[in-house]
């Protein structure tokens, strides 16, 4: 399985315009049939998106750029679970086919997601009554 974090540089984020709106926020800077899905979230303080993996080949990556974002991954019964707290700058890679949760606290954050490999519905699971 691959995982991987590293840091990025400072970023900036002039000319992105997300409302005040309490729920999650998404600009797409991708095309629809294009091979990377790209887009800029903006997740309110203490939000949650429950867990969902893709039954899809690939990796998705999450860059911050204002705020923290936590991660929480579930992965097979012999690999277990794993917990990320990303910081701007931070960035985090994982396969696509692994339950992941992301949750914000006190602050607003603002991330990056890339997701190789397109994107299908029908390939997206969400985990039910997932516990903490």
């Amino acid at each position: 399985m691959l995982l991987q974090m590293e840091r990025i540089a400072h970023f900036t984020l002039a000319g992105c315009n997300f409302s005040a709106s309490e729920g999650l926020e998404r600009q797409c800077l991708h095309t629809s049939d294009h091979a990377l899905q790209t887009m800029i979230i903006r997740m309110p303080a203490y939000y949650t998106y429950d867990f969902i993996k893709d039954e899809l080949a690939g990796e998705i990556s999450f860059t911050v750029l204002e705020g923290e974002l936590y991660i929480d991954i579930l992965m097979d019964h012999e690999e277990g679970s794993a917990s990320y707290s990303l910081d701007v700058g931070d960035v985090l890679y994982l396969p696509r086919n692994v339950y992941r949760r992301t949750s914000t606290g006190l602050n607003v954050c603002i991330y990056l997601e890339n997701l190789s490999g397109g994107f299908s519905r029908k390939d997206r699971l969400k985990l039910h009554n997932s516990m903490d």
